[in-house]
């Protein structure tokens, strides 16, 4: 790589690093409560993803995915009526300047070039400005979210507004999803001419079936609070003052939720809901058995058939001791 002006590359690669650091300002804000962080997007005035907004967040979900104290991560706009406008359009253009049209076959081959060279020291830095530095750049994006999704921590969007492009694939990429009565949703990639290429296409279509996807993202057009609500598309629409709190609240509670527990139903759902049924088995019996493998589990499964015995109830149907397994308050996961 580089083999002609190595010298140059090197040095136009330190200028890069350099530059980046004096103009570097933080796309997120995050405060911690009850074992959850609550990140809120900021970057005025249009509220656009970019690449510093994921390697905060890639470097932040990390943190959080390692840490025992944390169970729960909630994301939000910053309050400027938008989560996210979509990925900047701007960095998708200049990228574009320098890609040749390839064949479907020779852009497979480039995907796996650059997921191969990515991984040498020093490579992404000297390829920042080519073609193949922009696959990199997806490739990131890919990975942030299928670790969203393979972790033992809960990812929750509260959708505060508009949300488009990358930012809906934000949304899509979150374990549960919470909108705003004020918001809307849209995929609009195909009236500029391109497709979502954060995984829009394949999370879209498991959410909400192929028909209404298609349809979304073929059209481009938005998708309101109240339909999106209908689609199954997000969980639960709030009135907009009460978005952040209610979603706290529901956070909150599940982040008291065993770790094994929640990857263990993630990956089942996630991976197993789209394989054949026995190796969608197999996945769920392998969570079951790592779960019961850990203590505190044990100690819960072990009070609840004490409750039963000497109680004479069932617990979980008995209004008292059902509110305290609904509230996560049984075992105390989180000691």
């Amino acid at each position: 790589i580089c083999l002609v002006g190595s010298e140059m590359c090197i040095r136009d690669s330190i200028i890069t690093r350099i530059l980046i650091v004096k103009n570097m300002q933080s796309y997120i804000r995050t405060t911690e409560s009850d074992r959850v962080i609550l990140v809120e997007l900021t970057n005025p005035p249009h509220q656009f993803m970019n690449e510093p907004m994921v390697h905060e967040l890639r470097e932040l979900f990390a943190k959080a995915d390692l840490d025992p104290g944390i169970g729960a991560v909630v994301i939000t706009g910053s309050g400027q009526g938008r989560f996210l406008a979509h990925y900047d359009v701007e960095g998708i253009a200049e990228g574009a300047k320098s890609s040749p049209a390839v064949s479907e076959r020779l852009a497979r081959f480039t995907i796996d070039l650059a997921r191969a060279l990515r991984h040498i020291p020093g490579v992404e830095n000297l390829l920042r400005n080519t073609s193949l530095g922009g696959v990199i750049q997806v490739l990131r994006i890919h990975d942030m979210f299928m670790d969203m999704g393979d972790s033992g921590t809960l990812y929750i969007a509260a959708i505060n507004g508009q949300v488009g492009g990358g930012g809906m694939e934000l949304a899509l990429a979150c374990d549960l999803r919470f909108i705003s009565d004020q918001g809307e949703m849209a995929q609009p990639e195909s009236v500029m001419g391109i497709i979502p290429g954060a995984g829009g296409t394949q999370r879209l279509c498991r959410l909400i079936g192929h028909a209404k996807a298609l349809e979304i993202m073929l059209t481009g057009r938005r998708v309101y609070a109240e339909e999106a609500g209908q689609l199954g598309l997000v969980n639960r629409v709030f009135p907009h003052e009460q978005l952040v709190d209610g979603v706290m609240n529901i956070a909150k509670r599940l982040a008291r939720l065993h770790p094994a527990s929640i990857k263990g139903i993630k990956k089942s759902v996630n991976s197993g809901g789209s394989m054949s049924l026995p190796s969608g088995l197999k996945i769920e019996q392998a969570a079951f058995l790592h779960c019961i493998g850990f203590s505190t589990v044990q100690e819960s499964l072990s009070k609840y058939v004490s409750k039963t015995k000497s109680e004479g109830v069932v617990p979980y149907w008995d209004p008292e001791m059902g509110e305290q397994l609904e509230g996560v308050t049984w075992a105390g996961f989180d000691d």
